[in-house]
Formats: C-alpha cells, structure tokens, sequence
C-alpha cells in the first residue's frame, strides 16, 4: 500500500520507518516487512499518534511509548497464532485419517475459555500440562554485547562428555555470567541512559526535568580507565575474587583487576562471595588501591520487565501446549484444588520416618510396596524424585543425573506416573514455572562471605536475595560441568524457588522481587521451629513439608504429627 497522505512530511515518516525499526529488530527481536511498517504507520496517523512536526517532543515521546508497547505484545499474541496454527495441523491429521481429535486436544482451532462443565473437565488432560524439564536439555543461551542480542548455542553432537569440557570452557563461562548480568543492570532505570527526546525537553524553552533525570543516572566505570584518576569516585562492577595467598579481595571486570580496600565499607542485603559479581562504590586511591564505600548486589530484573525485552526468546525449552496462555491460566484457577507437595531431606532408613531393612534398592522397593497401598494417591499423581548431596552413587558436580533407573525401577512399576528429574529441575504447570534444588545454600554462603558484617541481618533473606540478584541458584565455587553452567541459572526469573536445604534444616518463605523463594525443611529431622515458621515445637513424629498452589501462586508450609512415625 502506498501512503499519499504521508508525501508531504516524508522526511518525518522516514524518521518514523527508523524508529519503528530500531525498537522491533533492534530491542525485541522482531523483523516487520515494508507492508507491515506501512499498515502500522497507516494505523498510526489514523488514530493522530504520528506527529507530523519534528519539534513536537511530546508527540515524539508518546509515538516512542505506542512502539514499545505495540511490540512488547507482539511476542504474546505470536504465540497465540502459533497455537492456532498447531492445533489447526493437528485438526486436519486427525480428521484425514477419520479419527476423532484426541481428549487433550482442544476441540475448536479458535481461542475458547477454558471448559467449566463436568464433562469438559474430564477431557482435560491434567498431566499432559506437567512439565518436568531435565537440566541438561535446557536451552542455552548467551548473550552478545555487540549485537546486544541473546544467541542460541547449539551444542554439537560430537562434543566430548561435559565432565571434561575443553579447557576454555571455564573463562567462557565467566564471561557469559558477566555479560548477562551487566546488560541486564545496563537496562536498569538508575543506569539507563536518557533517550533524545526527554534530553531534549531540557534545552531551551523547555523545562529541566530531562537534564535532571540524565544528572541522577548511574554510570558504571571499566576498571582499565581507573589508571590517572587517582582520588575520583566511581562505580564499578565486576567480579571478586583472590588472586594472591594473602587473603586480599579483588575486582574484575575483563579489562583489568583492581584491589579492593573493604575495612570501612557499607553493604546492602546479600552474601558477597568469591566469584560473585557485585557492584561497588568508592575512591581510587594513590595506592592503586579501591577503596570501597559501598558493595551491593546488581538490581534485580523482574520477570515481567525480562520479557518485555526478550519475549520472543525460549528461555525454558518445555514442549508446546495445546492452550494458550489465557486458557492456561483459566484451567489453573478451575482446578484450584490441584497442589505440589513439596518433601525434601526424606530419609528412608531414619527411624522417625519409617525405617525400612535392607540396601538402597530394598529401601525404594519398600516405600514402592508401602504407597501402592493408596490407590488414589498412586493412580491422581504425578511423583517426581530429585538426587539429593547424600545419595551414594552421585559425585559432587553440578547439574547432578538423575536416579539411576536400576535402583529405583520398582516404584516405577507401582506407581502411574514417575519423574527422575536432575538437581536442579525445572517444572512447568500451566503458566506456572518453578526451579527444584538440592544441596547446603545458607551455609556455603556465610562461610564464603568475604565481607564480614557486624549487624547479620536475615541469613535467609540474604541468600534469597543473592541468589536472585546475581540470577544464580548457586553462590559459592564448586565443582561444576561447565558446558552445563547455564543451568543454574535463575533468568528468566521463575515464580518459585525451591531450595531444599539439607543444612539448613529450618523451614522458611521468602519473598524477594516478585519470586517466592522456600525451604521446605527436614522432612527427616522434624525441622521447622517455632520461631522460624510459627507451626509448632520440635516435638517428636512432626514432619514438615511445602505445599504449592499454582492456582493462587501461594506457598505454605505444613506439617503432619505422628506419635510413631507412618
């Protein structure tokens, strides 16, 4: 199509084409043909959104906001497109064969609500939206500073074993975790820069209000330009680490390392650990010596404001649904009932519990004979079993594989539906993500802190907010296969984190930006106390555990009293 009415502000529509270009391809990803850009700036015009006067800022600020919106949407309603366009394929290959579509395929190619009656829920298959995802088929992604784009790593089929990656796989991994959080801060309302049009509103005529927004931005310093700067401030970021025998605490960012001087510095919520990347402020000094006034975690990113940016990118890599989002999220609130019970530290052979003789293959096949008698339970469920630091096969590398089939084949049989998931998991139910994990989180924090703080405030709190700041569900060096290093990590932010603590036997909820982080405690060890959790005592035969409503987003923690054990 042809745009006459545009012929006599060309110049102004051509400025338009750049910016509806710049913010589609360059910030969400999205390529639009010249007959979409037309319609779009058609549309525009239409409804008075396109300023027709190069000096009208406002105007100008307002287009730039209908842009952002328009394409934040268009991630949304691609998929919807694309769940129209499955189920239309899988309409059309049942029907060539003359058989009915099957039950957990939707009945209409068009978006319906999801179905309330009695016998439309009976034809919702409920465990088909159960997603257990394994931690070495996760996607990997990393991030490009020049294209200021996320790049899609494919990992050959001959690659080695990733116990032994190559040897630059380690540096690699270093610099991804850099980067990803860097562009991440760098998008950051306190360090993004100004856009053109609000630096313009403080120039002649116009009022302040730019140019005061630009003054209180942020700028973060590489530690390479520090050299001749001697006793400026700056803000840097980087990663700590020690690089000498004698206890001091480094800085790196890629361009340089710079000592860091923390005897009087002040700290926001967090464990400050080797190989963690933090952000500090403070003086350089004539020593060549940072002198730090104080160190903080990078700002954490919601969930929402990640998608707005990367939407269109599968972070998560669960199979394709056969709803959409919306309809999802209707089958989540009509069976709200539905929960995830969550029991972590279980011990088989511990006598609270219920000691069961024999090896480890006898314990499972006891527990498989024991909760067979429960047919509802065994028949509605899906149980899902994650390796624990304990378990005698598993070596200390993180992700860790899953439950040797051999082992645990005989609750397989007893049971309908079973998952042996890796440490960590991902699960997705509906529009519901959580992360699963196992190992000592709160203890390997405080003993790696190399900041040592004279007030402690909530170990947990800090651990939550480690953890979901630096986007990582892990905070201390350990052994790690490092083609799988991506793994932990917590971006997308998910909904939940369940970290189950084997150390930390005290159960607790933290909410920390918008994510709901648990310990479901020591099933075993009966740990949730009075103070941490305000359930009870430490009274013989109680057992605690996490209970998750998808449908409400609301986690609890529970427990069962048992005078002799089960």
């Amino acid at each position: 199509m042809t745009l006459h009415h545009h012929q006599q502000n060309g110049h102004q529509v051509q400025q338009s084409r750049r910016l509806i270009h710049r913010i589609f391809a360059k910030q969400y990803g999205l390529t639009l043909h010249v007959d979409a850009v037309d319609l779009l700036l058609h549309t525009l015009h239409q409804y008075g959104l396109l300023p027709i006067d190069p000096a009208d800022h406002q105007g100008q600020d307002e287009l730039d906001q209908t842009l952002h919106t328009i394409a934040a949407a268009c991630p949304a309603k691609l998929d919807n497109v694309l769940q129209r366009l499955k189920n239309n394929a899988n309409q059309s290959a049942y029907s060539s064969f003359g058989t009915p579509t099957p039950h957990n395929e939707p009945a209409q190619p068009q978006q319906q609500p999801a179905p309330t009656s009695s016998d439309a829920q009976d034809d919702i298959d409920l465990p088909s939206l159960l997603h257990i995802l394994s931690a070495f088929h996760l996607p990997r992604w990393r991030y490009s500073p020049d294209s200021k784009a996320f790049l899609r790593i494919e990992k050959p089929s001959a690659t080695p074993s990733a116990i032994t990656p190559h040897a630059q796989a380690k540096p690699l991994v270093l610099r991804d975790r850099f980067e990803l959080i860097r562009q991440r801060i760098l998008r950051n309302p306190n360090f993004r820069p100004a856009t053109f049009s609000s630096l313009a509103l403080g120039g002649v005529g116009g009022t302040q209000a730019g140019a005061a927004a630009s003054s209180r931005l942020l700028s973060l310093t590489p530690i390479s330009a520090l050299r001749g700067n001697e006793g400026r401030a700056f803000y840097l970021f980087g990663m700590l680490s020690r690089l000498d025998h004698g206890g001091k605490v480094f800085l790196e960012d890629g361009s340089a390392s710079v000592e860091l001087d923390l005897s009087q510095t002040s700290t926001g919520i967090g464990f400050f650990t080797e190989t963690c990347f933090v952000i500090v402020q403070g003086t350089y000094t004539t020593d060549k010596v940072f002198f730090v006034h104080a160190i903080s975690m990078p700002p954490a990113e919601t969930r929402l404001a990640t998608f707005e940016a990367f939407g269109q990118l599968d972070f998560l890599g669960a199979p394709v649904d056969v709803y959409d989002t919306a309809q999802l999220q209707a089958i989540e609130h009509q069976f709200a009932h539905n929960a995830i019970y969550v029991l972590s530290d279980v011990h088989l052979d511990h006598k609270p519990v219920r000691p069961f003789p024999g090896s480890y293959r006898d314990l499972w096949t006891a527990l498989a004979t024991m909760v067979a008698e429960f047919t509802t339970l065994t028949t509605c469920s899906t149980f899902v079993f994650v390796p624990g630091p304990t378990d005698p096969w598993n070596a200390h590398l993180h992700p860790r594989a899953p439950l040797p089939v051999t082992l645990v084949g005989k609750i397989m049989s007893k049971l309908a539906r079973v998952e042996l998931a890796t440490s960590p998991c991902r699960v997705k139910y509906c529009t519901l993500e959580m992360v699963l994990g196992r190992g000592e989180y709160v203890g390997r924090m405080r003993r790696g802190d190399v900041v040592k703080v004279e007030k402690m405030r909530g170990a947990r709190e800090r651990a939550a907010a480690a953890a979901l700041e630096k986007g990582k569900d892990k905070a201390r060096p350990r052994p790690v296969m490092w083609d799988y290093d991506h793994v932990n990590r917590l971006y997308p932010l998910p909904h939940i984190v369940v970290a189950a603590d084997a150390a930390d036997t005290d159960a607790y909820v933290e909410e920390y930006a918008g994510v709901t982080v648990v310990n479901p405690g020591s099933f075993s060890h009966s740990g949730m106390r009075a103070a941490g959790a305000g359930v009870g005592g430490d009274e013989a035969g109680r057992f605690t555990y996490a209970k998750v409503v998808p449908g409400v987003r609301r986690v609890q923690l529970e427990a069962v009293y048992s005078s002799s054990g089960f």
